[in-house]
This record gives C-alpha cells, sequence and structure tokens, in this order.
C-alpha cells in the first residue's frame, strides 16, 4: 500500500492512554491513499486519502439523511460514517483487483477494526456501532454504505475534471450498488453532467 507518509506506520504514542493511541490510527488513516485512485494513474500529489474520503462519506451521509431520511438517527449515521473504515489503518486499502478472497478481506477488516476499536474508551459501544455498519442490517449501515459508494463516483467525477482518463469503471461499479432512489438520483445526475 502506498503511504503518503510511511513512518507514521512505525509511530505510536509512549502513553497507554486510549486517546492517544486512537490519534496515531488516525494519522494511518490521513496518510494512505486510496489505492484504488492511484491504480487509475491519479498522482500522489492529488491521491485522497482513506480520512478524506471518510470527511467527505460524514459531510454528503450527514445531508442527504437530514434531507431525505428524517426518521434515521443521525447520530448512528455520523458515527458509522466516522468509523466505517476505521479497518483500513491497520488493514490497509483493499480494492477489487487485490489478490484476496472476498472472505479473506471481510475477516482481515473484521479483525483489524476490532484491533482498533478495542483501544477506545468504552470499546463495546464502537465495536458494535462498527459491526452494525459492516453486517448491513439497519438503514442507518444501508445508507452510509450508500453514500460510501456515491463519495467514490463524486471522486471519480472530480479527477475526470482533473484531466484524469478511464474513470467509467467507479461510476459503473458505485451506479450498480447503488439502489436508494433518493441516492440513486444524485448519482444519476452526476452523470448527466458528465
Amino acid at each position: 500500500m502506498k503511504k503518503k507518509n510511511q513512518k507514521i506506520d512505525n509511530l505510536k504514542s509512549d502513553s497507554k492512554h486510549p486517546i492517544l493511541e486512537l490519534f496515531f490510527d488516525i494519522a494511518r488513516l490521513k496518510s494512505l491513499y486510496r489505492q484504488g485512485w492511484l491504480r487509475k494513474g491519479v498522482s500522489e500529489r492529488e491521491a485522497e486519502s482513506v480520512a478524506e474520503h471518510s470527511f467527505g462519506v460524514a459531510m454528503l451521509a450527514m445531508v442527504i439523511a437530514e434531507e431525505y431520511f428524517p426518521e434515521m438517527d443521525l447520530n448512528k449515521v455520523m458515527k458509522m460514517s466516522v468509523l466505517h473504515d476505521i479497518a483500513e489503518s491497520r488493514a490497509g486499502d483493499y480494492t477489487p483487483h487485490d489478490d484476496i478472497s472476498k472472505d479473506e478481506k471481510r475477516k482481515h477488516q473484521k479483525d483489524s477494526a476490532y484491533e482498533v476499536l478495542q483501544q477506545f474508551p468504552n470499546p463495546k459501544k464502537y465495536i458494535t456501532l462498527w459491526q452494525e455498519f459492516f453486517d448491513q442490517e439497519t438503514k442507518e449501515a444501508k445508507l452510509v454504505r450508500q453514500v460510501d459508494k456515491l463519495e467514490m463516483a463524486l471522486q471519480a467525477d472530480l479527477y475526470k475534471r482533473l484531466g484524469y482518463e478511464d474513470l467509467d469503471e467507479f461510476y459503473d461499479y458505485c451506479n450498480d450498488l447503488i439502489d436508494m432512489p433518493e441516492v440513486k438520483e444524485i448519482i444519476s445526475m452526476l452523470r448527466k453532467t458528465q
């Protein structure tokens, strides 16, 4: 996995305070490039990090939940959005092109997420929330997954506008996975503006 700053991977807090340990995991997300963009030729200077992606998901999920799904638990949507890729601070950012089975990837992500979340103060509530997202059985979890894919399609569009080519596979992949009509409408509008 390409990192913006590989030195960060080896840093740890000298303290065992859980908030200080958490910061170093967050720092790893800020320095981990999204691998799919690099694979398609996006320069390291312009490549989105996992933390930047998570921020985009959180912002979009907040607005979409409030505007289209006021019955949803916004607090849960926001927390899931922020936590959804926490495993990548340890597991790395896999793409569909990596040589790993879906089951292996899921196990590695789950183990990594639990490892990171176990250091949180009161870890059980965070593990439960992340597991809810992972299992995709609630409306909030499903919305966050849909917005996760929407953000990827929007980022691909941004890169196309910056002159990068051959990114339609990201739009197609995301479009195939998005099925909530409200989110589908947004991604459909994106295609019309290209």
